[in-house]
Order: structure tokens, then sequence, then C-alpha cells
């Protein structure tokens, strides 16, 4: 900004009456925003049509316009929104000083710089001209503090996800005015939460157990502004739990036009850059949507679908992956073919959560509907683990049409590798799947998102695919087969 526009500033600000400063500031937050950045640093607030989004939904849920009780932000990271949650804090107080507010965070250091800087926000000379003298200046605590006015169940706390989270209220049932604080929600998932099933599955149950007992009047909200990690992180579990309790707001990097959503700090060609480098992450935290069409390894292009298979194989074969469980992982049977044009085509597939002797029932009923389909579909392959080595005994024992092949999968690559090298085959367009295939979404879903980077990726399927393609296209089996 030029200095004759600073000046200018400056000086409606200096002759703006100051009642009537006060007011205008008081009816609408943007102003706001705008007068109190200038006032502390000087310059003008860069105000994009992002915040915009994000100031007109604070607004609403001050002036009670909300149509649901709680408002999920799901925004970039570096957008500013725990900036404007510390203007939007010192707002509220400005319009009612007996608002209390709950701010949780995930990082110590995140919740005392907001809970600092918002008290010192209300002790400037600025602030206490307009909306009154509200700080004692002998109160020394980082993590709450209290307006004089408001009495002792005004004002804010703080703590982090992880803390006992004791003594922290959030709305005041003595307010007069209806709006009386927020239980505040500042990315409470850590990037970790990717791979940790431990904090996918606690954040939630804290926020249940602890936090909405914290919010004092039935209509004081949940606020939560957060970027995007995984498709179970915390916004993730509202999405599934809570559909009807929360509004919300997603603002990708990347708009429907192909424009960014803040050009000054990420112009467009920044932002191309880091999705083709790291595409997962780029869905996640920038794109706010971890399900994106756009997987970490396979994607959506490289599908290719039939209608009918080649009458002509060169082989016919079936995969195994089995769970041997009713709760946890799928146990997946594929049949598969070789075309003489020497592409690899899922003929049929089944998929269940079964108990060890249902495994070995439903494979026997499987195995027969493809030999009958398939003369030459023979061979079944199966790994051999501690669980699988009594199935292969059994069938080996009581199926002398079945010719049985043990699979070692981890014998000379490793999961992830054997999954990547599928995957070459895949985007070469040699493995076809049936448009009229009843697990066709599954297979989609779970190729589509993988993620290598993933503590527990789902990939029963996936393990499928990954046999088949070594049986397929390797021109030997001694590499991963007994």
């Amino acid at each position: 900004m030029n200095q004759d526009r600073l000046e200018k500033l400056r000086k409606i600000y200096a002759e703006y009456p100051r009642r009537q400063l006060a007011e205008q500031l008081l009816l609408d937050f943007k102003e706001y925003v705008k007068w109190i950045h200038f006032t502390i640093n000087g310059t003008e607030y860069d105000m994009e049509h992002v915040h915009e989004v994000i100031c007109d939904a604070l607004q609403r849920y001050t002036e009670q316009r909300n149509t649901k009780r709680n408002l999920m932000i799901n925004c970039p990271p570096g957008t500013g929104k725990s900036l404007l949650l510390q203007y939007w804090i010192t707002w509220n107080f400005a319009r009612n000083k007996q608002c209390m507010f709950c701010y949780v965070a995930y990082g110590d250091r995140l919740i005392k710089k907001l809970s600092r800087e918002s008290r010192n926000l209300m002790m400037i000379p600025e602030w206490e001209e307009l909306f009154g003298k509200e700080m004692d200046p002998g109160d020394k605590s980082v993590l709450n503090y209290h307006l004089l006015s408001g009495g002792s169940r005004s004002g804010l706390t703080a703590g982090t996800i992880q803390s006992g989270l004791l003594g922290l209220d959030a709305g005041n049932p003595a307010s007069k005015i209806p709006f009386s604080g927020a239980l505040l929600l500042d990315d409470i998932n850590s990037p970790e939460v990717i791979s940790s099933l431990n904090e996918q599955t606690e954040t939630p149950e804290i926020y249940n157990r602890k936090l909405t007992t914290r919010r004092r009047t039935p209509r004081t909200p949940t606020i939560c502004i957060m970027q995007r990690h995984h498709k179970n992180d915390f916004a993730g579990w509202v999405a599934e739990h809570e559909p009807d309790e929360w509004e919300w707001i997603v603002i990708p990097a990347i708009n429907d036009d192909g424009t960014s959503f803040y050009p000054k700090r990420y112009p467009i060609e920044d932002l191309r850059k880091i999705e083709r480098g790291q595409p997962y992450m780029f869905a996640s935290m920038y794109q706010q949507d971890p399900l994106a069409a756009q997987g970490a390894l396979f994607k959506h292009e490289w599908m290719r679908y039939y209608d009918l298979a080649p009458e002509k194989m060169k082989k016919t074969f079936i995969t195994t992956d089995t769970a041997f469980t009713t709760t946890g992982d799928y146990t997946v049977f594929c049949c598969w073919g070789l075309g003489e044009d020497h592409n690899l085509y899922l003929l049929r597939m089944r998929r269940g959560r079964w108990e060890s002797y249902e495994v070995k029932k439903f494979l026997l009923e499987f195995f027969a509907q493809c030999n009958t389909a398939y003369k030459k579909c023979r061979r079944v392959y199966i790994e051999n683990t501690l669980s699988g080595i009594s199935l292969i005994q059994e069938l080996k024992r009581e199926e002398p049409k079945m010719a049985v092949v043990e699979v070692k999968r981890g014998a000379k690559k490793s999961k992830r590798v054997r999954i990547e090298d599928s995957a070459i085959w895949c985007e070469a367009g040699r493995v076809w799947f049936k448009k009229t295939d009843p697990y066709l979404a599954e297979v989609y879903a779970e190729m589509i998102n993988y993620n290598p980077n993933e503590k527990n990726p789902r990939d029963d399927i996936l393990d499928n695919l990954a046999d088949a393609c070594q049986i397929a296209f390797s021109g030997s089996t001694s590499s991963i087969f007994i």
C-alpha cells in the first residue's frame, strides 16, 4: 500500500467521531477487522474473498442468525484463520463484556499466542477509548483472563486437546445478551493424524466426553476451524456422526474455475507445483478433500472398463486375501484372466468378513463357479501365513481339482513395492475391470483412496491386484511363489 493511502486511513480513523466509529465497528465484523489490524500494524488488512466468507459466517453466529448450532470451517494453511478468530473474540467482548470463550488447539504454542495476543489487543489505548478499559494490568495469566465489568464468568480460558481441560467454560448463562461466547477449536488435529489411529479415535472421544460439556447454554456453539489431513480426522468424524448439527464452509485452494483462492499469498502456479509434488497432501490440506478423485498412487484415469471379456484367455486363475475375522479386514477372492491381447481382466470377485470355516466354504463355492465358467481356471493362490497354512493343507488334501499355489508375498518385495508395481500396469492401461461387477465401487474406492504413507491403509483388494499383476506379467513366479 502506498504512503498516501496509509495517511488517508490514519486521518479517517483519527477524525471519525468516537461514538459513531464504535457503533459502526460493532455492527460490521469485517470493518472491525480492518480497523483493529490497521491500528495494531499500521497496514491495511488484505481482505480477500476467503476472509469475507469466514468473517460473514462468524458474524452470523454472533448475531444468532445461524441455522445450525455448530460451525465447521475447512480452509488451507496460511489463510490467517487464527488471526481472524483472535479478532472475533475481541469484537464480541466489545459487544458483550459477559462473553465467555473456551479456546482449544492441538499445540501449546498456538493457544498461548492467541490468549496472550487477544488480551493485549484489548489493552491498546484505541480499543480502550472506544470500548472501555477491561483488562487488569496486574493479571499476568497467559491461558486465561477475565473482563473487569463482565464478572468472574467472563473472559477466555484455553487449553490443549491433550490437557486435562478442567475449568474451561464456553458461554455465560448470566449474560443479558443472547450470544455469550463459544467453544473454539482451532486445528485440534496434528499432522500425525494421518497415521495415528489413536488420535483418529481419541479426539472425537475427548470432544464428546470433555468439551461439549463445557458449553454452558443451549445456544452456545462449537466453532471449529481447521485444515483437513485425513478422511478420519475430526472433521471427517463430524461429517459421519453429527452431520445435522453442523454448518459447513469448505474453502479449497483452487477454485472450480481453476483460480487461486488467495492469489497474493498463493499464486496458482505455486499451488499447481505443490499439487504435482505431493498430490495426497494437497488434496487434503489444500483442497479440503481427503477423498478427492486424485489419489496418492492410483489415478482415476488409469481405470479401464470392459463390457465383455475376450472369449479366449491365455490363463485364468484365482487370487485370495484371507482375514478370518468378522469385524476387521475383509476376505477377498478374485478370478482373473490374461487375454490373448496381453491385458489382465478381473472376471469376478467375492468379498466379505467371515470366520475361518466360512472362508473355506465360500472359497470352494467361488472356485466351483469360476471353474465352471472358465475350464482352465484351476490355480488358486493363497498366502502362506500362519492363518493360511491350515487352509492350504486342507484344500490340497480335500480338493484334487484345485491346484493350490502357496504365496510368500514378502519374500522379495514389501507390500508397498508390490502395490506400486501393480500401479505401473494400471497406468499402462493393461488392467481392466468389468462395468457390471457388483463390487466395482469397492474396487475403485480402495484403489483411488490408497495412500502408502498411511499406517493401516485399506488394501484387501489391492493385495489381490498385486499378486495378479505378478502372475500375469512377470514371466516368472519364482520371486514370490513357492
